[in-house]
């Protein structure tokens, strides 16, 4: 029972200290989720995914290609996808000044790994969907509830995109949770993923080839 409590308390707290909190909340969410799963007590460590894989190269290997594979789906098919079914283009002139600005960019790049590729997946992935699961007993419809849930809350965090980026992010957070099923629920080729989604995504916006895709897309819907 006082495992189920704490987990309860942490599905609630946990995204919103990782979504409210004034300085670093991608960090304090991470870190509660740590404390939180270790007065469980649990071995916090195994519960939130970060035991070292079986196949590390492999793993990483996997998660790199998955990550750009979600990167050129995310470009080609979902965004334009999502923007013709609401009509609303996604906003993301937040990451204009990076544009052609090489040393902003490798500025951002060492943080975006941390908050996003690290501390995003320990929260939105491992925790969540772990902490679902535990709270209705670990079934298969549970990991789903919280593949489901953990997707919805990522996709809320990036509201700053506008509807359209809300449903993108929360649709490659569904995908990313996914992933973290299919192995066997060990976070390290979802934390190498979305490093690498992240870091191709804000390569192209630098260098200036992230529209060229986004059309190309599009023409190839007919849209």
């Amino acid at each position: 029972m006082r495992e189920r409590i704490i987990a309860l308390f942490g599905v609630i707290v946990v995204p919103a200290v990782t979504y409210y909190a004034p300085a670093a909340p991608e960090i304090a969410g991470a870190l509660l989720a740590f404390v939180l799963v270790w007065i469980e007590p649990a071995p916090a460590i195994a519960e939130l995914g970060l035991e070292r894989p079986r196949r590390v190269w492999r793993t990483l290997a996997l998660g790199v290609g998955f990550g750009i594979g979600l990167f050129f789906l995310n470009r080609l098919l979902v965004t334009p996808m999502i923007e013709y079914i609401t009509g609303i283009r996604r906003d993301l002139t937040r990451f204009d000044y990076l544009r052609g600005n090489v040393t902003a960019l490798l500025k951002l790049l060492p943080l975006i790994w941390l908050t996003a590729g690290f501390c995003e997946e320990v929260v939105y992935r491992a925790y969540l969907i772990t902490r679902i699961g535990k709270l209705l007993r670990n079934s298969n419809a549970a990991r789903i509830a919280g593949c489901l849930v953990g997707a919805g809350i990522f996709g809320l965090a990036h509201w700053y995109q506008g509807v359209a980026g809300m449903l993108v992010t929360g649709t490659l957070g569904l995908l990313l949770g996914f992933l973290f099923l299919q192995q066997r629920r060990n976070l390290w080729a979802n934390i190498a993923a979305h490093i690498m989604a992240d870091t191709v995504s804000l390569t192209a916006v630098c260098l200036g080839f992230d529209r060229s895709v986004d059309e190309f897309g599009r023409s190839l819907l007919g849209l």
